[in-house]
């Protein structure tokens, strides 16, 4: 997931309460782009 975003700026990364969360904060204008980004990583791989 962290490569997928690595070209994104990260705000914030929170770690859930179970081993299978991971909440990541970005900016509004680049939510989609983000969710692209991760969606493409976890679809292709």
């Amino acid at each position: 997931v962290f490569t997928a975003l690595k070209g994104i700026p990260i705000r914030m990364i929170s770690y859930g309460g179970s081993h299978h969360n991971i909440s990541v904060l970005v900016k509004t204008d680049l939510k989609k782009q983000t969710l692209q980004a991760i969606s493409n990583d976890l679809l292709n791989n």
